[in-house]
């Protein structure tokens, strides 16, 4: 069973002018690409909730995350979407296993989600996780940011 975004929305900030009116089957694997400068990110934001000022509305799977006409608009730690930025933004103060702890303790709970021993796994994290964020490599920052993610 696939899910579906629906996204009607538009965000201006000086110049730069983001306008899509598009619903996506999320069956799969859906990719974003584009030019540097054409939105990717911004539209990433938007869906997260975190790009204020946007208007128009997001539903994905028949909830309504934001809709300006009805006042809805649900808070980004509620959309149950992760976003892994491209710099990791980890913790600096708190290791490989403090950061994906930190994830754990704060994901919705009586909900199917991965477990974290499967998270370790499939991001072979288990070597890491006792070691400081600042001796990692960039891709194993990565690592360690999607598994905090997921």
């Amino acid at each position: 069973m696939s899910s579906r975004l629906d996204i009607g929305t538009r965000l201006s900030r000086g110049d730069f002018r983001l306008d899509i009116e598009r619903a996506f089957e999320l069956d799969g694997i859906t990719a974003l690409f584009g030019a540097s400068g054409s939105g990717k990110t911004t539209l990433l934001r938007l869906l997260a909730g975190l790009e204020p000022g946007a208007h128009g509305r997001i539903a994905f799977a028949g909830e309504t995350w934001q809709d300006d006409t009805a006042g809805v608009f649900v808070q980004p730690h509620r959309r149950g979407a992760g976003l892994v930025f491209q710099d990791a933004r980890l913790f600096p103060h708190l290791g490989v296993r403090g950061n994906l702890t930190y994830a754990e303790r704060r994901a919705p709970r009586g909900e199917d989600g991965i477990a974290f021993d499967d998270v370790i796994g499939a991001l072979d994290l288990g070597p890491l996780l006792n070691r400081g964020i600042g001796n990692l490599s960039g891709g194993e920052r990565q690592r360690v940011a999607i598994g905090r993610t997921l």
